[in-house]
């Protein structure tokens, strides 16, 4: 048996013999792990999954502190190919936790690793009302994050009822629905952080493989919610799933009201309630870290 999967970090440390000569932690588990992953993998994605079936040559999980020279081998193997296909830059025979190579092995098993972004193919989720963008985000969250049992949006705001997310003056909490969320998942943890630390925390996570929910200020909901599913680095973008689309505060033909602590926004002609239908959408990163609650963003899961 193999290491059991924790979101967005399974391994403890990293994983093969560096430029041949310098050893790493390579604790037994994370071997375990790294050969498990490449056997998943077919061969035209770089991985040994019809070597190892058809030999049952496969490397072994050695004492923690060294490592089988075949799994070295086999990690070159993997990044030497994606090299190849100019998504990786350097084999250096070490599967970091985090890192580069890691984050394509686990694009590859969802048979991904060539999509930019691939959890925009998962559609989005429309709040059911002004009030539900942190029961629009988590049930897409649970539809398109790895290993979740999904939710719908309506099961969700169930599940939360009595937990004070929606205030008495209809107002989202956001500090409340991140406590929601750490509880639901006990061995993740939800964070506030500095619009600074929102980057370099986006950089060093598993994008796109893994979401990250961000809570944020909002001028007419006072917090709201987006689903981070894709971060460029270079540009500076992020790809998201935005629950509040389109924007009633837009359109003329709905008029916003409070009335009784209830946020509606109603149709001008016969009071209908505005529907929702949710979008992926591109945005620069500013636009969160220029919009805190208190000085804070708030994130779920944490992947530091």
């Amino acid at each position: 048996m193999g290491k059991t999967r924790r979101w967005g970090d399974p391994l403890d440390g990293p994983v093969g013999l560096r430029w041949k000569t310098q050893t790493v932690l390579n604790l037994t588990d994370d071997q375990q792990y790294i050969i498990d992953q490449l056997g998943q993998i077919d061969e035209n994605l770089g991985g040994k999954k019809s070597y190892y079936s058809a030999t049952g040559d496969v490397p072994k999980a050695l004492p923690n502190g060294k490592c089988d020279p075949d799994l070295v081998d086999a990690i070159l193997d993997f990044q030497r190919f994606w090299i190849s296909q100019g998504k990786l830059k350097v084999a250096d025979g070490v599967i970091d936790r985090r890192g580069p190579s890691l984050r394509l092995m686990d694009l590859a098993i969802l048979g991904m690793a060539f999509a930019p972004d691939p959890l925009k193919s998962v559609p989005p989720e429309g709040q059911v009302d002004a009030t539900a963008c942190w029961a629009a985000c988590y049930a897409w969250w649970l539809r398109a994050a790895p290993e979740q049992w999904p939710m719908t949006q309506l099961n969700v705001l169930a599940a939360g009822s009595g937990s004070g997310i929606v205030t008495p003056s209809g107002t989202v909490d956001v500090n409340k629905f991140m406590t929601f969320l750490s509880g639901r998942h006990m061995s993740l943890r939800s964070s506030r952080i500095a619009p600074g630390e929102l980057k370099p925390l986006l950089a060093g996570s598993r994008l796109p493989t893994f979401p990250i929910i961000i809570a944020f200020g909002s001028s007419i909901m006072g917090g709201h919610a987006n689903v981070i599913h894709a971060y460029d680095e270079k540009t500076n973008a992020v790809s998201v799933m935005e629950c509040w689309f389109p924007d009633p505060s837009a359109d003329r033909t709905y008029t916003f009201s409070n009335a009784g602590g209830i946020p509606l926004f109603s149709r001008n002609s016969d009071g209908a309630p505005f529907k929702f239908k949710g979008a992926h959408l591109t945005r620069n990163l500013d636009y969160y870290s220029t919009r805190p609650l208190g000085g804070l963003l708030l994130i779920f899961p944490d992947p530091r």
